[in-house]
């Protein structure tokens, strides 16, 4: 989902292997109750070719897949990490199991911080 704040652009991008007991979650609701558009949602899998297609620069990327799929935090780190979507000053945000270290380094992507809280970490990334 695509959401336009001001001059700053969100593309929300939901990636699950099973949908949470309550059903899907529905984007155009949640963005409504917060008088948010939605404009656009799509597939993960089409993520990265569809967005170098339009010449898309990311500032920030988070990154929050369920724990269980840790083997997603491999390809796309080592995704962003070739791809054109980020620049020297991109930040990349990695949530993920405080007992669980995805990585330093992917290609030319280098994690400079990592903060610890409760059961949760966040793995801070950039170009280096």
């Amino acid at each position: 989902m695509r959401v336009a704040l001001g001059g700053i652009s969100v593309l929300f991008v939901a990636l699950a292997a099973e949908q949470p007991a309550s059903g899907p979650i529905r984007f155009e609701e949640v963005s409504a109750q917060a008088g948010i558009q939605f404009t656009h949602s799509f597939g993960a899998e089409k993520l990265g070719s569809l967005l170098e297609s339009t010449g898309v620069v990311c500032d920030y990327v988070f990154l929050d897949p369920p724990y269980r799929m840790r083997g997603s935090y491999e390809r796309t780190l080592g995704y962003l990490s070739q791809s054109r979507l980020l620049q020297p000053s991109t930040i990349v945000i990695a949530e993920h199991e405080k007992k669980f270290d995805p990585g330093e380094r992917f290609g030319a992507l280098l994690r400079y911080r990592r903060l610890d809280q409760g059961d949760a970490s966040l793995g801070f990334y950039r170009l280096g």
